[in-house]
């Protein structure tokens, strides 16, 4: 079974590599630029993995995460976090995502993380 993936980056040339190269794995990506467009995207469907870029134009990663694993409705799916700015220590100590990644990242490793967390 396809699992989806909702991707929250405001980069449009990484968010269309990280689509790429995961549908190229048989995941569906569905991109969003703004904390806002998701939120109203998960009221409605929810995904089996989040990735959140950690600086957004109407947010940030940590915020986020920390919003969705306060509800019980997406409290258990995994998000990793993918930050130019921060050390992966640095995220960890904020917020309860599962992964975080520090760009620039190999895609092997991205698509490594992703597949084992989709396996937990």
């Amino acid at each position: 079974m396809e699992k989806c993936v909702y991707l929250v980056e405001d980069d449009p040339d990484i968010a269309y590599i990280i689509q790429y190269f995961l549908e190229e794995e048989e995941m569906k990506v569905n991109i969003f630029y703004t904390v806002k467009s998701l939120q109203i995207t998960i009221e409605e469907t929810s995904p089996d993995f989040f990735i959140f870029d950690f600086n957004l134009p109407d947010g940030n990663g940590l915020e986020l995460c920390n919003d969705v694993k306060a509800d019980p409705r997406w409290a258990k799916i995994p998000i990793l976090i993918l930050s130019a700015h921060k050390t992966t220590d640095e995220l960890a100590e904020n917020c309860t995502a599962e992964a975080y990644l520090s760009k620039p990242f190999d895609l092997d490793n991205l698509l490594k993380t992703v597949n084992g967390l989709l396996k937990e």
